[in-house]
C-alpha cells in the first residue's frame, strides 16, 4: 500500500465527508452535540488533525505492535515506519475496524491523561490545562485527550496544532545554540593553539639557550675545582681565594638556572593539559550535536509524517528519571526520551518538590540522570545513596542541553549492550 501525503503546514478546515456526528463550529454547538462524556473518535476529526496525533500521541514501537496485530504487509522501497505512518494517518480518517483499533490504543495510553480532564466543561478549562502541560513538557497525553474532548473547539485544536507544530523549530533552535557553542569553541581552540605554538618554540629557544649556558658553567665549575685542587704557595693565596668564590657564585647560577627550567616545563606542561581539555570537550560537542542533529530528524520526519531511520538508541520502555535541570527544556528532553522508546520522569532536586520524595521516584525508574551544572549539591548526594542502595543506573551529564542527554543515554545503551551475553541460548528469538 502507498502512504497518503500529508501537510502539516495547512491547518484542517471542515470535517471529512461521512464523517459521523460532524465537528464542531462553536463550542455551543459541540456540547449542544456531545452530552455527558460522549467524546469524540479519531475519524470524527478533521482530515489533517489524525496525522498530527498518530504522529505525536503514539511511538513508532506502538504502532508497530498495531500493524503486526492487523497483519499488514508493506512494500520494500520507501521506509517502513513511514508507511506504517501514512496508513494509520490515513485509515484514522474512516470507521473500518483499523481505525478503532487505534482509536481504542489512544485512550487506552492516554487514560490518565482522559481522567484528569473529564471534570472540565468550557474551552478556558481545557486551554489552561493545555498551557500547563506545555510547561511541564507533557504534550502527548494532553494533546489526545483535549483533541476528543466533548467540549473542544476549533479554536482550541488549531491552538494545539501549532504548539505541537513549532515543538520541531524549538528543538532546531536548541541545536543551533549548540553549534554556535561548538564553532566558537573550535575558534577558541585555533587561538590558543596558535599562541601554544609560539609559546613553545620560544621556551625551546630559551631551553636551548640555557642547556648551552648550563654546559658553560659545569665546564667552567670543572675547571675551577681543578684549580682549587691544585697546591698553592701558601694557605693565604689570593689566587685560591678568588677560586673558591668563583665556584660558589657557579653553583648558584647553575641552581637558579636549574629551577628556571623547572618553572618553564611546568608552564609548557599546563598548557598541554589545557589544550588537552578543550579538544575533549570540543570533541564531546561534536558527538552531542550529532545525536542531537538525529534525534532533530527523526523528531521532524515523525511530525511531518515523512520517512525517517530508526533513532539513534532504543531504551526498550525503560523509565528514566531526570533530576534538576530547566524547566524551559524539559519538553525537549521529554520528547528525545519517548522518541528514544523510553518514558520521562522528572525530579526538580529540590526547588519546588521535596528531596525526600526522591526515593520515591528513583524507585519507579529503571535509570537515573541529572545535569552536573544544573543541580544542588544536596540532590547530587542524596541521589548517588539512592542508586547505590537500590542498584540503579547513575548518569551524570555534562549539560542541562538535551545534546548532552543524548550522549549520556548513547553511552549508557552501548555499555548495556557490551554486558549482554552473546551466545545462543541467552539471545532472544526476535534479536
Amino acid at each position: 500500500m502507498q502512504p497518503p501525503g500529508h501537510s502539516h503546514h495547512n491547518l484542517p478546515h471542515r470535517a471529512p465527508d461521512g464523517a459521523k456526528g460532524g465537528f464542531y463550529t462553536n463550542s455551543a454547538s459541540v456540547l449542544a452535540q456531545r452530552s455527558g462524556s460522549q467524546r469524540f473518535r479519531i475519524w470524527e476529526l478533521p482530515g489533517n488533525y489524525q496525522c498530527s496525533i498518530v504522529g505525536t500521541c503514539l511511538t513508532l514501537s506502538e504502532l508497530r505492535a498495531l500493524s503486526r496485530k492487523l497483519g499488514l504487509v508493506f512494500p520494500d522501497g520507501m521506509p517502513i515506519d513511514y508507511q506504517i505512518h501514512g496508513y494509520f494517518a490515513k485509515i484514522g480518517e474512516t470507521s473500518e475496524r483499523p481505525s478503532r483499533l487505534l482509536n481504542k490504543l489512544l485512550d487506552k495510553r492516554h487514560g490518565r491523561a482522559i481522567k484528569q480532564i473529564r471534570h472540565m466543561k468550557t474551552p478556558e478549562e481545557l486551554k489552561a490545562h493545555w498551557k500547563t502541560a506545555m510547561e511541564n513538557g507533557d504534550i502527548p497525553g494532553p494533546y489526545w485527550a483535549i483533541s476528543s474532548h466533548p467540549g473542544v473547539t476549533k479554536e482550541l485544536s488549531d491552538y494545539m496544532f501549532g504548539d505541537v507544530h513549532m515543538l520541531s523549530h524549538l528543538v532546531g533552535a536548541s541545536n543551533r545554540a549548540d553549534l554556535k557553542q561548538l564553532m566558537e569553541l573550535e575558534t577558541k581552540l585555533g587561538d590558543i593553539e596558535k599562541s601554544h605554538s609560539e609559546e613553545c618554540l620560544h621556551y625551546k629557544n630559551r631551553l636551548e639557550q640555557k642547556d648551552t649556558r648550563i654546559e658553560q658553567l659545569r665546564t667552567a665549575l670543572e675547571q675551577a675545582k681543578r684549580d682549587a685542587a691544585t697546591p698553592l704557595a701558601a694557605p693565604a693565596n689570593s689566587a685560591g681565594a678568588f677560586q673558591a668564590i668563583e665556584v660558589k657564585h657557579l653553583e648558584r647560577e647553575l641552581t637558579r638556572i636549574n629551577n628556571e627550567n623547572s618553572f618553564r616545563a611546568k608552564a609548557i606542561s599546563k598548557h598541554r593539559r589545557k589544550q588537552a581539555a578543550l579538544q575533549n570537550k570540543i570533541t564531546a560537542l561534536e558527538d552531542e550535536n550529532q545525536l542531537l542533529a538525529n534525534h532533530l530528524t527523526n523528531a521532524l520526519a515523525k511530525n511531518s509524517g515523512a520517512g525517517q531511520d530508526a533513532p539513534p538508541g532504543d531504551l526498550s520502555g525503560k523509565s528514566v528519571l531526570y533530576v534538576g535541570g530547566r524547566p524551559k527544556a524539559l519538553a525537549h528532553l521529554r520528547s528525545l526520551i519517548e522518541n528514544w522508546n523510553g518514558q520521562f520522569l522528572h525530579h526538580d532536586g529540590g526547588i519546588e518538590k521535596s528531596l525526600k520524595e526522591l526515593a520515591g521516584a528513583v524507585e519507579k525508574a529503571d535509570m537515573v540522570v541529572l545535569p552536573t551544572n544544573c543541580v544542588s549539591h544536596g540532590a547530587v548526594h542524596k541521589l548517588k545513596q539512592l542508586c547505590d542502595r537500590m542498584m540503579k543506573p547513575y548518569i551524570p551529564l555534562r549539560t542541562s542541553g538535551t545534546g548532552s542527554l543524548a550522549a549520556g543515554l548513547s553511552q549508557s545503551l552501548v555499555k548495556d549492550d557490551d554486558l549482554t551475553p552473546s551466545c545462543a541460548c541467552c539471545t532472544s528469538p526476535d534479536s
